[in-house]
């Protein structure tokens, strides 16, 4: 017998890769271009934004964020757009990259690890009575 939680998690988990697979092809079907050039569009507006989330508290450390998040996406691209080629002449040859594959792991990794902070962030900009006990709470573990 199955673990409820984990059956849920996991029909959860299919349902929202069953949308983001369909999210990608209307991507391929509407532009013509690949997932590659979704991720790399999506890194593009999504590090400065993440980074550029706590403006209205605090401007200055917020300018100094988004141009780092600048940066890191651009990085990233540079990286992504490597890597895609690289897989590409793997693939050619009937082979796999070490390399390539080790950057899907952290890549992955990388993914719990913005899901975490985008959740903290989503608690600490909150307005409510709570939100720097929150922080506080968080923090201290």
């Amino acid at each position: 017998m199955r673990n409820p939680i984990s059956a849920s998690c996991k029909f959860f988990d299919d349902a929202v890769m069953y949308g983001v697979n369909k999210a990608v092809y209307a991507w391929n079907w509407t532009t013509g271009y690949t997932k590659e050039d979704l991720s790399n569009a999506l890194n593009l507006v999504g590090y400065p934004l993440l980074c550029s989330s706590v403006f209205y508290k605090y401007p200055l450390a917020s300018v100094a964020a988004t141009s780092f998040g600048v940066l890191a996406a651009l990085a990233t691209r540079s990286m992504n757009l490597d890597y895609g080629d690289r897989e590409r002449q793997a693939i050619d040859k009937g082979m796999l990259d070490p390399k390539v594959e080790m950057h899907k792991k952290n890549c992955k990794a990388n993914g719990y690890v913005l899901t975490f902070g985008d959740m903290f962030l989503a608690i600490c900009r909150t307005n409510g009575p709570n939100s720097q006990e929150y922080c506080a709470v968080w923090l201290n573990q």
